[in-house]
Formats: C-alpha cells, sequence, structure tokens
C-alpha cells in the first residue's frame, strides 16, 4: 500500500502547482479605474484597454478563472465606490495611504515610480530651489482632488485640488499654481497619448529625500473574495517576476524599466 502513496502525493502536488489556482469556481471582481488613464500603466487607445500593470493582471486573471470588469470613471468616484464596495470591488493602480487602508486591502507592489515636482520656467527662470522635501511647503501647490500625496509629507500645507491634469499644467503655465507634485511618468505617458499638452515653459525635478512610490491592486475590505484574489495576485506576481515575464511586459511600455 505504501509504495502507492508517495506517488499519490507527487500527483496532488504536481495538479496543485500547476492547474488555476481558481479552477473549480469562476470569480468576478468588479474593478474601476481614472477615466483621464493613468499611462503607461492602464488606459485606453483604439477602445481598447491596455497597459504595463494592466496586462500583468490580465494575464494572471485570465489564468485563474477570475472574470473581471472595468468601468473607467473620475478618480475621486473610483475611490470612493470600490472603498464602498458599491460600483467597483477594486482598483488596479493604486499608492498605499492610512486613510485608504481602512477601507482596503492591498496587494504586493506591482511597480514603483518616481515622485517629483513640475514646475513652469516662465516662473523660476534659474530652476526651481529645493534642497530637501521640506522645501515644498514654500510654494503654492496644486494637485489632483482624490489623488494621494502622502509621501510628499506636506501635512497641513493649503493645496488647491483641481479636477484633472490638464488644469494643472494650464495653472502651472499661467500663474496659478507655482509647483505640482507628481511621479515622473504619468503626465508624460498622458502627453504620449495626446491627452495632455505639456507647455515647453514645464520642466521637472526630482526632490531630495524621498523614495520611490510602490503602486498596488487594492480591494475592498467588504468585497467577500478580497482575500483570495490577492492571496492569487501575490503569489503569481512572485512567480512572473522570477520568470522575467513581469520585465517583459513592463519594457514594452517603459524602455528604461
Amino acid at each position: 500500500m505504501r509504495r502507492y502513496l508517495k506517488p499519490l502525493r507527487i500527483f496532488y502536488f504536481l495538479f496543485f502547482i500547476f492547474i488555476p489556482l481558481n479552477l473549480f469556481g469562476e470569480i468576478k471582481l468588479k474593478m474601476c479605474d481614472d477615466k483621464n488613464g493613468w499611462p503607461p500603466f492602464i488606459y485606453r487607445k483604439n477602445n481598447k484597454t491596455i497597459g504595463a500593470s494592466y496586462e500583468i493582471l490580465d494575464m494572471i486573471f485570465r489564468k485563474n478563472r477570475i472574470k473581471y470588469t472595468i468601468n473607467f470613471m473620475s478618480w475621486h468616484d473610483c475611490i470612493f465606490a470600490a472603498s464602498q464596495n458599491i460600483e467597483a470591488n477594486g482598483i488596479m493602480n493604486a499608492s498605499y495611504n492610512r486613510k485608504r487602508a481602512r477601507f482596503f486591502y492591498y496587494s504586493r507592489p506591482l511597480y514603483q515610480t518616481k515622485p517629483a515636482v513640475f514646475y513652469s520656467i516662465k516662473k523660476y527662470t534659474n530652476g526651481l530651489n529645493l534642497r530637501r522635501l521640506n522645501d515644498l511647503k514654500k510654494f503654492k501647490i496644486c494637485g489632483i482632488r482624490g489623488y494621494n500625496y502622502a509621501h510628499y509629507k506636506l501635512g497641513s500645507t493649503l493645496m488647491t485640488q483641481l479636477g484633472d491634469m490638464k488644469k494643472v499644467f494650464r495653472g502651472l503655465s499661467y500663474g496659478g499654481c507655482e509647483i505640482f507634485p507628481s511621479e515622473v511618468e504619468i503626465p508624460f505617458g498622458l502627453a504620449l497619448i495626446g491627452k495632455l499638452r505639456i507647455g515647453s515653459d514645464i520642466e521637472w525635478k526630482r526632490i531630495p529625500g524621498i523614495k520611490y512610490n510602490n503602486f498596488y491592486l487594492m480591494l475592498s475590505k467588504k468585497y467577500v473574495h478580497a482575500r483570495k484574489v490577492l492571496g492569487i495576485v501575490n503569489r503569481e506576481v512572485k512567480r512572473l517576476r522570477k520568470m522575467g515575464t513581469e520585465k517583459m511586459v513592463f519594457q514594452k511600455y517603459l524602455p528604461n524599466f
């Protein structure tokens, strides 16, 4: 009898390693994201959703029979809908802050971005004098309503919050804003697909003393399959990273990834 047990154990081990982790039941997942896009990580082109992080998650969801939809809406509405598990169960690309962590579970980091500040050389002809992170508080700051600025450590510093990135860049060029904290990749990604015009007067500068910013898949704590889906995503991301698949996908959209 014992001689049959060892092959049987091997069979079960291989079975559970190589089959999709959700073979015995399809999971339904409703995602939302910013209607303006978050290129090069997720955006719409020719009525099709594409992007580096989207492609990785799509690969994982399809393999594991997670049937998902994405509804694009304003970022503010997306955060609210997903936090309450109403029109969405989660968000594909989001950074961490304590307020969000009250409502969401996070995956392992999917990618990192370079935080910087954008400004106009019309006002700062000799460039922006930034020696430390705390120097940001000296400027008139503009941001986008609903975006996370916790990693810039602005505290109670007053920030003018506008509806989208177009309004922010107009503010930089015409004097309503002095600086705009943002990941470098996103404005240039939007410009690349024709959704944002960055004036010739606009420059950007890395901020001393600030780390790269991690982005995650974020699922509502009210979503019944949240922990199961995140467990699948975390294991698959680790596997794809080890295989080099993740790097190949990201290099399609970010050659210097």
